[in-house]
């Protein structure tokens, strides 16, 4: 059974960035908000939000290395996101990088963002824009 629960910034480190730059690391270390994707007693995938350099924030989720994933597991990382997002009242960009992850951009689309004409490395930048007040 998959169960979903706030993580610590250094859960998400390990689970996620494992091969991550040192600059990377630190910046999920200053991120107190994320989610873990459990199966059992392992991690399966993480989430977490960072505030980068020039002030945006960035959504960060992922299938942890190694880990097997199916229809539920992607329900999971969808309902872990939506979590997340659904406190931020200020606009959210996540990385999306299909040449790694071929269905990574249904994910996304399914939390809501939208594809921009930015990248950063080989990813493109999503955005997902906060509700407006009812």
């Amino acid at each position: 059974m998959l169960t979903i629960r706030p993580a610590q910034p250094e859960e998400i480190v390990s689970s996620l960035f494992s091969g991550a730059s040192p600059i990377d690391v630190a910046a999920v270390r200053l991120s107190a908000n994320g989610r873990l994707v459990s199966d059992g007693s392992r991690p399966v995938a993480a989430s977490g939000l960072v505030r980068i350099n020039d002030g945006r924030l960035f959504l960060f989720f992922d299938v942890v290395h190694g880990a097997l994933c199916g229809v539920s597991h992607a329900r999971a990382i969808i309902r872990a996101a939506r979590e997340m997002l659904a406190v931020v009242a200020e606009p959210v960009y996540t990385p999306c990088n299909q040449a790694k992850h071929a269905t990574a951009h249904k994910l996304v689309a399914l939390c809501g963002f939208e594809p921009t004409d930015e990248f950063i490395e080989d990813a493109r930048v999503w955005l997902k824009l906060p509700r407006s007040p009812a």
